[in-house]
């Protein structure tokens, strides 16, 4: 089946109409459940650095405006603590404090993924096996997205710590620092860093066969 070809640029202008990726599929006459092009379209934002997931700035300003905006169609008010029985709550709505330290992570983040992903198309082989379990990953082609044994791409020392210690996108995205490694074990490790985490894989391996016995 051919591919088609999404207008980057009227990809990101549409999402920053609407921060919305379910808006952009809608825009391109894609039902919200078309899983290849939701996939094309979010890897195309993070590459621009636009992605903002379910909690950015632009993401949460936008549900706060549809907020209000039903808030007012249905009661008149543009917040709930200013109905009869919101006020009883209002001391539950008070405005949070920011919190910087979010944002600077999530631009690193954007940066990592991108510079990771010019690393990937450089390897030529991707292995068959999990670099930390020795298992086999299930065939990409006839893989779902969130199949345990699908080959994922982990940072050995995380991007969390590689954002702590001041090292830069392009180091953490090095070849040094990339493994090979079923969904599993990446959830698993989270933002740990491989040299303190890697004792625990010989007995998630022996689970493994345990249970494939």
């Amino acid at each position: 089946m051919n591919k088609i070809i999404l207008s980057r640029d009227e990809i990101i202008s549409v999402y920053k109409e609407t921060y919305s990726v379910t808006q952009v599929l809608k825009h391109f006459n894609y039902p919200k459940g078309n899983a290849e092009r939701r996939k094309q379209i979010t890897n195309i934002l993070k590459e621009e650095g636009l992605f903002e997931g379910n909690s950015g700035p632009n993401v949460i300003k936008r549900k706060q405006q549809k907020a209000k905006k039903t808030m007012l169609e249905k009661y008149g008010v543009e917040n709930y603590s200013h109905t009869k029985t919101g006020s009883k709550n209002l001391h539950n709505h008070r405005e949070k404090s920011s919190f910087p330290i979010i944002e600077s992570f999530r631009k690193y983040q954007n940066e990592v993924n991108r510079e990771t992903k010019k690393t990937i198309r450089k390897m030529k082989n991707k292995p068959t096996k999990c670099e930390y379990l020795g298992v086999n990953f299930i065939d990409d082609k006839i893989a779902n997205p969130n199949d345990q044994l699908k080959r994922t791409i982990d940072h050995k020392k995380s991007v969390y710590n590689c954002w702590l210690e001041g090292i830069t996108a392009k180091e953490a995205s090095s070849p040094d620092n990339l493994a090979w490694v079923c969904r599993y074990i990446n959830s698993i490790k989270g933002n740990a860093d491989y040299d303190n985490i890697k004792h625990i894989f010989p007995k998630i391996k022996d689970k493994l066969c345990h249970f494939n016995n």
